[in-house]
């Protein structure tokens, strides 16, 4: 039997996301991550915008999801 693929964004994520499911990881929801009042890199508590430097993402991250990875699709997965 042979698959052909469709190309764009759309079959890429497709492609990404049965990827995902063969190596039983899930993204994960970036909701908890905040600014750091103290970050020197620029994180932005100021405005409305919260933005998070990467280097205090990944901290976070790594705090709540010590088995975490950033792909190369710049995002963050968890393996189950």
């Amino acid at each position: 039997m042979t698959i052909f693929w469709n190309t764009g964004a759309a079959a890429e994520r497709a492609r990404h996301n049965l990827k995902l499911k063969k190596n039983k990881m899930k993204y994960i929801d970036l909701d908890f991550v905040k600014p750091n009042k103290d970050c020197t890199q620029g994180c932005d508590n100021i405005t409305d915008n919260a933005y998070v430097c990467f280097e205090c993402e990944h901290i976070q991250i790594k705090e709540k999801y010590p088995n975490s990875k950033y792909t190369n699709d710049c995002e963050w997965v968890i393996y189950e």
